[in-house]
């Protein structure tokens, strides 16, 4: 038996759904009609029969946590991107699990505007994410990062040390703090100092979101 996937199924496709088998019998739009070996007919949504061998994987495989990035990427004002947002609703009413989806300024991007936004509106709490404050966490970052180095004279805990130091030059922002380490290993490994100090810190130049907050007034 082929397994087909929605979007490129055709009349006489075979498919498996909700542990039975099927004939594709008629299509029409975002809709497909199946029957099954004594001719019972229903029809369903495209999204949900794509989502079905997924979450059925999903579910055998007892997930706990679904995380999805990037969400901001989704536009529900185009075709694949409504099929996406349903597909989302479908898995979060049917998988026993956590779903914690992310991205950047979703209000404004107009994620839960129209018919589909207020569903996802009325599914999910919105929890604001904010800088990280300058704590033992933030130094627990930072250290983390530093282990990951592979700089052949880079001194352990240097980073750990210049700690504030990396809170105020990026705000307590995770990927501007990234994107600094990174700039000055990549620079240690070049010039072949091989290792990170404030003064090679201070060289590295800050991404924009660092380099706005930094010249934005204070309140």
């Amino acid at each position: 038996m082929r397994s087909a996937r929605p979007g490129r199924l055709r009349l006489g496709d075979r498919v498996r759904f909700q542990e039975c088998t099927y004939t594709v019998v008629g299509l029409t739009g975002m809709r497909v009609r199946l029957a099954d070996v004594h001719g019972t007919g229903m029809l369903v949504d495209q999204v949900h029969l794509q989502a079905a061998e997924d979450f059925a994987v999903l579910i055998d495989a007892r997930v706990t946590v679904v995380c999805v990035d990037e969400l901001h990427n989704l536009s529900l004002a185009t075709r694949n991107g409504a099929e996406v947002s349903d597909t989302l609703k479908y898995f979060s009413e049917r998988i026993p699990a956590t779903f914690v989806y992310a991205g950047v300024d979703l209000e404004a991007g107009g994620l839960f505007d129209g018919t589909r936004g207020r569903q996802i509106a009325g599914r999910f709490g919105v929890i604001e994410t904010v800088p990280f404050p300058c704590t033992e966490e933030w130094t627990g970052l930072v250290t983390t990062l530093e282990q990951a180095l592979r700089l052949h004279h880079h001194r352990s805990g240097t980073l750990e040390e210049l700690a504030h130091y990396l809170h105020d030059r990026t705000g307590g922002m995770i990927g501007s703090l990234s994107h600094l380490i990174r700039g000055a290993a990549i620079d240690a490994i070049l010039d072949g100092t091989e290792k990170i100090t404030r003064k090679s810190l201070q060289k590295v130049k800050l991404d924009r979101a660092a380099q706005n907050r930094r010249a934005r007034p204070a309140s």
